[in-house]
C-alpha cells in the first residue's frame, strides 16, 4: 500500500493525538481518516454548506420580514457568496 510520509510539530502530533484518544482510534487512522474526508472536500464542504444555509436563510427572511426592512437585500449577498465558493 502506498504512503505519505508527513511532519508534525509536536504540538500538532500532541493535539492529533488527543482527538485520536477521543474518538478511541491510533493516530494513524485518525490522520488518514481526516486526510481523506478533506480530499472529499472536507473544509471546502463546509464552506459551500454554509453559503447554502446563508442564502436560504436570507430567502426566508426576506419572506419573513416586514416590507421596507431592507432584509431584501440579503438574497443578492447570500448568492454573491455562493458564487465566490464555486469559482
Amino acid at each position: 500500500m502506498p504512503t505519505i510520509k508527513v511532519a508534525f510539530t509536536e504540538e500538532e502530533l500532541s493535539a492529533i493525538r488527543s482527538e485520536a484518544d477521543r474518538a478511541a482510534i491510533s493516530p494513524e487512522i485518525f490522520v488518514h481518516r481526516s486526510a481523506l474526508a478533506a480530499a472529499a472536500g472536507g473544509p471546502f464542504g463546509v464552506a459551500s454548506a454554509a453559503a447554502e444555509v446563508a442564502e436560504r436563510s436570507a430567502q426566508l427572511n426576506v419572506r419573513l420580514a416586514p416590507s421596507g426592512t431592507g432584509a431584501e437585500s440579503a438574497v443578492p449577498d447570500a448568492e454573491k457568496a455562493r458564487n465566490r465558493e464555486s469559482s
